[in-house]
């Protein structure tokens, strides 16, 4: 097992640990091919934080499509948005994925963030409205005091 962590984890196409991911794929082995690339993100040198991206974007698209696991793609998601913070898409998917698993307190926060932002070249005021869809939302599905309950007490 000791030359097992010297090919596993590297970071380039065509290297034993993206060949060992891609044959699991090919086998349906999604635990044992998100492991792989768990491993490869963690402990592979790589030439920038930011080339680890394309990594956790597949590791998202196993937990969310085949896994099933909510909270670990919301896990991957952080994990990209703290190595890009600026990341528009991810920061939007995130908030879908909250959407998805109700959780309104975070999902706030994260449109919270991606409201404040200042338009780039291209992008119109529709995303920056995603803030007032977000706590409409969030008010309206949250439980209120009865009134029965308060005179029956008296």
């Amino acid at each position: 097992m000791r030359g097992k962590r010297s090919w596993l984890p590297l970071p380039r196409p065509g290297s034993p640990g993206r060949e060992l991911a891609r044959v699991y794929r090919r086998a349906e082995r999604w635990k044992a091919c998100v492991e792989v690339l768990k491993e490869a993100v963690e402990k592979a040198t790589w030439a920038t934080a930011e080339a680890k991206v394309p990594v956790l974007l597949e590791m998202v698209e196993l937990y969310r499509d085949r896994l099933k696991l909510d909270v670990m793609v919301v896990e991957a998601y952080n994990r990209i948005l703290t190595l890009q913070p600026n990341n528009v898409e991810v920061m939007d998917a995130l908030a879908a994925q909250y959407e998805v698993i109700p959780r309104w307190p975070e999902l706030i926060a994260c449109c919270a963030e991606g409201g404040h932002r200042r338009l780039g070249p291209g992008e119109d005021r529709a995303g920056t409205s995603r803030w007032q869809t977000c706590t409409w939302r969030s008010s309206r599905t949250r439980p209120r005091p009865s009134r029965r309950s308060k005179r029956s007490s008296n």
